[in-house]
């Protein structure tokens, strides 16, 4: 789905930034708040620019007013303010709805991304180590290696591809092999890159969207929040309150 870029809004905000591949929903609900962005953005500028060319002025080279031409001008500027405001604060009834639509479904998807990444995790995971080890096999594994194995015998054992062995070095207490979490984490690193290398590109993919994408959520948050404060009328907010109650 291509998306047109609006200049006016920022370039992370627009869902290319997600990357090549991104999860499908996740990039849908991205381009429908940037729709409804964009267009919050181009409506308030088509209103600010009609409302500068309804704005009463002075003739140019217009004598000094007198008292009584002031006032009459001031009331003409401040009936033509008060209408620019009733536009916005129209504007702003008709686009909540909107903004607050987009922005639940832009939040569900990216916490729907996020649950992704962690089912991608335990599939890795279940590929490479087993969820119940025969514990005959893991004690000719525990023999093979020795005691107190090297970090370099421990990667050669990885590297021989056979499941049990790797699911042992893996799945086992670091302390019962000898090595750090960190050691143990960086093996499981490298036999996933090795074996699973698709499945890693995948996780590594989804994860990268997932921090642009919430990153993209809090500016279309923020910003149309930022709309609603600037345009509403105090009037709506009591309107608002009272239908709350």
């Amino acid at each position: 789905m291509k998306v047109e870029i609006n200049t006016n809004l920022p370039p992370d905000a627009h869902p290319a930034s997600l990357g090549d591949d991104p999860p499908p929903n996740l990039s849908s609900a991205m381009a429908r708040a940037y729709e409804v962005w964009g267009r919050a953005h181009d409506a308030a500028r088509e209103l600010d620019a009609q409302a500068d060319g309804l704005r009463p002025k002075l003739p140019a080279g217009a004598p000094k007013m007198t008292p009584v031409q002031r006032l009459q001008f001031d009331q003409r500027e401040a009936a033509w303010r008060a209408q620019m405001n009733a536009h916005k604060a129209e504007l702003a009834e008709a686009l909540r709805p909107k903004f607050e639509s987009a922005f639940v479904a832009f939040d569900s998807a990216v916490e729907k991304s996020r649950s992704e990444s962690a089912t991608l995790r335990g599939q890795l995971r279940s590929s490479l180590v087993k969820a119940k080890p025969d514990p005959v096999l893991q004690q000719r594994v525990f023999d093979m290696l020795g005691k107190k194995p090297t970090i370099a015998k421990l990667n050669e054992a990885i590297d021989t591809g056979d499941p049990d062995v790797i699911s042992t070095i893996l799945g086992t207490s670091p302390f019962l092999l000898g090595v750090t979490q960190e050691q143990q984490t960086t093996m499981y690193d490298k036999a996933a890159s090795k074996y699973q290398p698709e499945l890693v590109k995948k996780i590594d993919e989804n994860d990268k969207a997932v921090v642009r994408a919430e990153r993209a959520l809090v500016l279309f948050r923020d910003e149309t929040a930022s709309y609603m404060r600037k345009w509403r009328s105090p009037a709506q907010d009591v309107i608002e309150g009272a239908r709350n109650v």
